[in-house]
């Protein structure tokens, strides 16, 4: 009687969950917007407008008509990894459906794209703005200077390398630390750290480590280059971040780089994490003034010719002057 009861349990559970899919399925076929393409026939929805951080799905129901290929939706161009997949397209009837969870402080720009055989077959593009959500309170602690720790020739020859990895002006080793050595001697540097706990109206709460940059130069610097190594427990990546001064990715891992010029008055870099943490990274600051400018990049293509003429002119007219003269 047991056994007769758990099997009729089972099937009842089965057929539940089978109906609650393709009621969302149906859901998504009715509300989701439809988007035919060579390879088969797609139903694309997601929100307009969202609360900040709340999760949200980019879902996809795709019926292909024939071949294979893979969607991939960027977030401010940054791939995101979808959440589920469907059965193989050889399959009877086969779809596949995906969806894409995501939240957001801010609004962001989107791309949904298929690529086919090598060929982007699909290319969709979409915003999504965030409404900030009603806070009930919100606390911080008191800021806490942070001791700094002298940096290591690895950091500094790591910091190098990531500038000519991304096109920057091609430096030596010395040069880092020349420019380096200025920024220690017309910069005073403070590096401090908070935490910030937001509590909202809905009851959701959001704990924040505070990374706060103070940079106060004694005169005029030219070019700041602000430079800071990452530790991966603090954030595995850069997009994790967030900063009300957008700054360069040098590296994922993440390594991110403000460049400021003409700079005389202090100023504050702040980058933010969503968790409490205690770990810190490391600040390169690259200054230059007028006295030691970077030294430009030489295009010896063009200054060759231009040395070489004046030396073919005098062998010329040393010839001229001085070789036997016919009788």
């Amino acid at each position: 009687m047991m056994k007769h009861l758990f099997v009729a349990l089972f099937f009842l559970l089965l057929v539940t969950s089978v109906y609650a899919a393709e009621d969302d399925f149906q859901k998504l076929i009715t509300t989701g917007e439809e988007i035919l393409i060579l390879q088969g026939k797609l139903y694309f929805d997601y929100p307009t407008t969202i609360l900040e951080d709340d999760l949200f799905l980019v879902e996809i129901l795709f019926y292909p008509e024939y071949g294979s290929g893979v969607f991939t939706l960027y977030r401010d161009g940054v791939p995101l990894l979808p959440e589920s997949t469907g059965p193989d397209v050889g399959e009877e009837n086969a779809y596949f459906y995906l969806s894409w969870a995501d939240s957001l402080r801010s609004n962001a720009n989107y791309r949904l794209a298929y690529v086919s055989n090598n060929t982007v077959a699909m290319e969709k593009k979409f915003s999504v703005v965030v409404t900030p959500k009603p806070i009930a309170s919100q606390t911080e602690q008191e800021p806490e200077i942070l001791s700094l720790e002298k940096l290591s020739d690895d950091i500094l020859d790591d910091t190098r390398n990531l500038l000519i990895e991304n096109d920057m002006p091609a430096l030596t080793l010395q040069e880092i630390k020349n420019f380096q050595s200025t920024a220690e001697k017309l910069t005073t540097f403070t590096k401090l750290r908070t935490y910030q706990q937001t509590t909202y109206e809905d009851g959701t709460t959001r704990d924040e480590t505070i990374i706060i940059l103070r940079i106060v130069p004694e005169e005029l610097i030219t070019s700041l280059d602000v430079i800071e190594h990452i530790p991966k427990n603090f954030a595995s990546r850069a997009t994790y971040l967030q900063t009300d001064t957008p700054f360069t990715t040098l590296q994922d891992d993440p390594v991110i780089m403000w460049h400021l010029e003409d700079v005389t008055q202090p100023i504050e870099l702040i980058y933010t994490i969503d968790k409490t943490t205690e770990v810190t990274g490391n600040t390169v600051l690259l200054a230059q003034t007028t006295d030691n400018p970077k030294h430009p990049d030489i295009n010896w293509r063009l200054v060759a010719p231009l040395l070489i003429i004046p030396l073919v002119a005098l062998f010329i007219l040393y010839f001229e002057k001085f070789s036997p003269k016919k009788k």
